[in-house]
Parts: C-alpha cells; structure tokens; sequence
C-alpha cells in the first residue's frame, strides 16, 4: 500500500552510508506489477495532488470482469492509454483542435469493427481494449467514433513527472504490456474526484494494490539509461590532481562531471558531494554560493578520497514535442537518478556524505 514518505533524492548526499546496490523497486509498486501481470487490477493515485486516481489493467488481457469493476466500482470511464506508435497503427486523431498538450494527446474514442454489439457492456469495451491494443493492429480493425476514450502517451512521458494516464501505461508497460493499458478514473459516492485517502480506502475495499505517480515515475527512471561516459581526463588542481569524467544527458545533452580522487571502487563508502553547475558564482566567486567547488575538491583531498559531481542545472519547465510545455522532474528527483547512475558508471558501491564539519559538506 502507499506510504507516506520524504522524497529521497538527498539519499547521495546526507544521512548514514547507503548502498548503491538497493536499487529494486518498492514492495507496493512490485504488488502492482504482479498484479497486472496476473490480470488482476491496480490503483494509481497522483503524488502531486492535482490529479485524482484510478484503476489500471493491461490492455492485451482485459476480461469483462475488470471493465465491470471500473464501471460499477471506481464509477469512472474505461479507457485506453496507447502508445504514439500504437495511435499511429490505428491511424486516430485528436479528438478536437489542439489547444494545449492535454488536447493534442485526447485521440477520437473507438470501438472494435467486429465482435461487439452495441459497444456499451463491460464485454463490449473488454473486446475493443483488446484489439486496439493488439500487436499488429490497424485502422481497419477498429471504426470511430466510438465507446473507448483513447489517451495518446509520448515517449517522453517516462522522463518527466508522468499524468494518471501516463503513469498507468508505464505501470502496464512494466508488467509486460507493449503498448497500452487499461485505465480509468476513481470518483466518489458524490461523483467528485477521489484523491490520495479516498483513493486508497477504494483500494483496500477492492483488495488492489497501489502506488503513486512518484512509483512509477522512479520504477521507469532506474530502468532508463539517463547518462552514458564520454571522456576522462587528469586535472591538477590547487588541491592535488583529481580524474575528471565526462557524462552526456541521453535526453537534453546536459554535461555533468564528476571529479575522482582515488580508488572509489571498493565496498566501503567513498565521501561524495553534489553541486549544481553555477558559471557566475564560480568565476566571481559569489558569497551566496553555499558550497563552492575549491572547497569541496579540498574536503576530499583532506579524506584521501571521493567524488564530486559537479551536475548541470535543469530547466523547471521542458518544451513538449508539440511546441507546449510540461512540468519537469523536480531538481532533486532529477539529480539523485543522475547521480545514482554516474556514481554506479565510476564503480562506486556505497557513498556517505563529506565530514558536516567541513565547510564543504553539501
């Protein structure tokens, strides 16, 4: 079930030494996974709170006992969330003139051409699930307008904070689905939205499992190569030379560095500091600048050895395929993915942060 948690992307930075090597997913979100691969249903509830909640199936496998759950439980409206590709096989279209990301990615609503009657019964939409959501399937196996609302996911979404229909496609996609899920909305006795504890007293009424849009955003991000090693080169600096490692975002290009010194390949914990990139306070030498780069390259040298990773700074905001935008990954989620993934590139098995004396200590 879900739990409350402080968000643990400081895990590189502060607290006991920590192990590089528990990198599996929460038990709640591996309930969810195995649920959907058993053709069972799952919960997924917002973890930022603007969105609500609702129940997921893989799409391939649906049965007519999972869409009558959706109808008579969650009261919501079955619906599918495909794959850009998948949309394009079907040859759907946005449902209105683009207005915004949200409108350009709502496709026409669909029905499958044969084996239904009327569209409307929990067999009826089960079927059209699983056609559209077949491997092979084309436009002529479906007709529009029809009884399954249709949700298009780019190929983005795994990274940025995903939407509920974003979020449940990543979550069937990592039970085995290839292009779609079967989602739909949680709503109240009143009709109104279920958010968080409305949402999970749905879920322990229907025996499901549930995890937040944050469980799957980080199930996607350990699986998801985020960096890859380009150059390393041996830099003196004022405080004994160091290795300097080169890293290139996959997604935006970024470069981030990470300076070694020594052997931090061993099992015990290696000392490492993170800085965001920062031109200005660097060349001037800022005074808001808590923890610049000389000190804490001194810190290290002083323990013997470690690492500083020196990231570069993200945008709050990143531009959509389509011209829109969408709200990025917090900077601190953002960085501990990052830096798991270099730290794990460098060898390093277990970190610990830099002696709190230090002025350095980040």
């Amino acid at each position: 079930m879900v739990e409350d948690r402080a968000e643990h992307a400081a895990d590189v930075r502060v607290g006991e030494p920590w192990s590089l090597a528990v990198d599996e997913p929460r038990a709640s979100t591996a309930d969810a996974i195995e649920a959907l691969r058993a053709g069972r249903c799952a919960v997924v509830v917002d973890g930022s709170g603007i969105e609500s909640s609702c129940v997921v199936a893989c799409a391939e496998r649906i049965g007519d006992d999972a869409v009558a759950l959706m109808l008579l439980h969650a009261r919501g409206v079955p619906s599918l969330a495909l794959s850009e590709a998948q949309c394009e096989a079907l040859r759907l279209r946005p449902q209105a003139i683009p207005r915004d990301a949200r409108s350009r990615d709502t496709m026409v609503a669909i029905e499958a051409r044969t084996g239904v009657t009327t569209g409307v019964s929990t067999a009826d939409r089960a079927r059209t699930m699983r056609v559209a959501a077949a491997h092979g399937a084309t436009d002529s196996d479906i007709v529009v307008p029809g009884h399954v609302p249709v949700v298009r996911v780019r190929p983005d979404a795994r990274l940025r904070n995903p939407t509920l229909a974003e979020a449940a496609f990543e979550l069937a996609r990592s039970a085995g689905s290839r292009d779609a899920a079967a989602f739909c909305h949680i709503l109240e006795d009143g009709g109104h939205s279920a958010y968080r504890e409305a949402a999970l007293d749905f879920a322990r009424a229907q025996g499901l499992p549930a995890v937040t849009t944050d469980d799957v955003r980080d199930l996607r991000l350990r699986e998801e190569t985020l960096v890859v090693a380009e150059e390393q080169t041996r830099i003196v600096t004022d405080h004994g030379p160091f290795v300097a490692h080169r890293f290139r975002e996959t997604a935006s290009g970024a470069v981030h560095v990470a300076m070694v010194l020594g052997d931090v390949r061993d099992a015990s914990p290696s000392g490492v500091a993170v800085l965001t990139q920062d031109l200005v306070a660097e060349v001037f030498a800022a005074r808001w600048s808590p923890h610049r780069v000389g000190d804490v390259l001194g810190a290290i040298a002083a323990a013997g050895r470690g690492v500083l990773l020196y990231l570069a700074p993200r945008q709050l905001r990143e531009p959509h395929a389509d011209g829109g935008t969408h709200a990025a990954l917090p900077d601190l989620v953002w960085q501990s993915h990052i830096a798991t993934q270099i730290l794990k590139a460098l060898g390093v098995r277990a970190v610990c942060p830099l002696d709190r004396g230090s002025a350095a200590y980040a």
